[in-house]
């Protein structure tokens, strides 16, 4: 295995299908994708592959994956960016903080934006899912004074837009 290592965790706002996942992830990361489980299988792998870990909850329509390889070509916000497009879907990041609701939301059209959310995590549910509270921006009090939103390297009201 070559390049640098890189893993990226995703919560996607609709159900995706495993296959779909699957493609996603190796074709972003470069390489062929597989199960963790599918990798004990004992079977002979290429030099450079990634690994996937899936699963997803009907009940609030939320799918969370993580895939990662030796080859990491994107930052996870550019990751979650054309994850968004792909899917037609918000996809949902950690950010750089220690605030929990603090996150950073891939819009369906590949926007990317710090905002604050509240998870749904509800007992018996098999992941996450995320309701947006607000955008994180300088005319919100509570960012404008955080420590955390202001020192951040996705500050309030920062802003990614794809080219294409």
């Amino acid at each position: 295995m070559t390049g640098t290592v890189g893993a990226y965790d995703l919560t996607v706002g609709r159900v995706v299908s495993l296959e779909g996942v699957r493609w996603l992830c190796s074709a972003l990361l470069g390489v062929p994708v597989w199960l963790g489980e599918e990798l004990a299988d004992g079977r002979a792998l290429p030099a450079d592959y990634g690994c996937l870990d899936y699963a997803v909850e009907p009940r609030i329509s939320s799918t969370w994956f993580s895939c990662g390889s030796t080859r990491a070509p994107l930052a996870e916000w550019e990751f979650a960016s054309r994850a968004a497009r792909a899917f037609a879907a918000r996809c949902w990041v950690a950010d750089d903080t220690v605030v929990p609701s603090r996150m950073l939301l891939a819009e369906p059209d590949g926007t990317v934006l710090p905002v604050h959310a509240e998870d749904i995590d509800d007992d018996g549910l098999a992941v996450w899912g995320f309701r947006l509270d607000r955008a994180c921006g300088r005319d919100d009090e509570w960012c404008r004074a955080s420590i955390d939103c202001r020192g951040s390297a996705f500050p309030p009201d920062w802003r990614s837009t794809p080219d294409t």
